[in-house]
């Protein structure tokens, strides 16, 4: 193979261990809810399909029911304008649970040299500094070698309507908590920071989180741009797409793809190879994970809205990722028949 089309080299990330060959999978929020069996089944699937990675959750201290229940429609993807909008508030079985099923799919992934990556989350009713190094030691003990610590949910609701705080806008706190988890799992499992994106007023504290990663303890990688908080959408009539307060759910979808490239450029050039990044946000087809990958410098990619609406068609997780590593591959067959020999 061509050296353009190699995967950027691995020798200092923190997985080099594994072997990358389809880079991408389904996101934190699409293996999850709380239905036990459908979640074993998306997650077996997606593990037994061409993606390298799968995330479940994301799990939080207290089995959740997410804002369904109480409000209506929470999820919703516009096709003319791209944009999905959610605010399931993460429906989860909660992380005990959670930590008992991961043996079983950690030995699938294990046998299949896959990527399985347990998402973890506060939720509501737990305080972050307590309740996240547990979770993630939790995990760890499960066998898992990757763990997630999910710092970007903006549609948890309060009683009163408004929303949780952001915690990757509060780069002290965010650390804070990283420090905690560090000390409970140390180099044992990889941790994936998984940040909100920087962008608009909260651009200025790009700085801040950088230093952070740069002095974080432990093997780390970043999950980069993630869903934009605290947006509208809207439905092909102009209707409110959302039946939460004010219509505001997080953003993302084919729509966010612009932004999520510029968060990915800003990172990957900002720090060092050893930290690895997972790109999300608008990767919806075999070229764009080509393009993260072999053009921006991700290690791995990850969507959402393409599992959800093909699966809406009729298609399984597995077939989902099928047609887009097809994609990717003719992707890289075709810039390899441009390289002079």
């Amino acid at each position: 193979m061509s050296e353009a089309l190699q995967l950027p080299s691995l020798d200092e990330c923190v997985f080099s261990e594994f072997e990358i060959n389809f880079p991408f999978g389904p996101s934190a929020g699409t293996i999850n809810g709380t239905n036990e069996e459908l979640l074993l089944h998306r997650a077996l699937d997606s593990l037994r399909s061409p993606a390298d990675l799968t995330k479940t959750g994301s799990f939080t201290w207290n089995h959740q029911e997410g804002n369904e229940a109480k409000y209506g429609r929470c999820y919703y993807h516009n096709p003319i304008t791209g944009e999905t909008g959610n605010c399931m508030g993460m429906p989860n079985i909660g992380y005990r649970r959670g930590t008992e099923l991961h043996p079983r799919l950690q030995n699938v992934a294990d046998q299949l040299g896959k990527l399985l990556i347990p998402s973890i989350s506060v939720g509501k009713g737990a305080i972050a500094v307590e309740a996240l190094p547990k979770m993630a030691y939790a995990f760890a003990k499960a066998g898992a070698k990757i763990i997630e610590i999910n710092y970007n949910c903006p549609n948890i609701i309060r009683e009163d309507g408004s929303r949780e705080p952001v915690m990757g806008y509060e780069p002290d706190i965010l650390f804070g908590v990283h420090d905690k988890v560090f000390e409970e799992v140390g180099s044992e499992a990889i941790i994936v920071i998984n940040l909100p994106p920087y962008i608009d007023q909260y651009r200025h504290l790009i700085p801040a989180v950088v230093k952070g990663l740069h002095q974080a303890r432990g093997k780390i990688a970043v999950n980069v741009s993630n869903t934009i908080g605290d947006r509208q959408v809207f439905t092909e009539s102009g209707e409110p797409a959302l039946d939460v307060p004010g219509n505001l759910g997080g953003l993302s979808g084919p729509a966010t793809v612009d932004m999520a490239r510029n968060q990915l450029d800003i990172f990957r050039h900002a720090l060092p190879r050893r930290i690895g990044i997972i790109s999300c946000n608008g990767v919806f087809n075999g070229q764009e994970v080509f393009h993260r990958v072999h053009n921006q410098g991700a290690d791995l990619t990850a969507g959402a809205t393409v599992f959800f609406e093909n699966e809406t068609r009729g298609l399984s997780y597995g077939e989902t990722a099928f047609r887009i590593a097809k994609e990717y591959a003719h992707v890289q067959n075709s810039v390899l028949e441009e390289v002079p020999t």
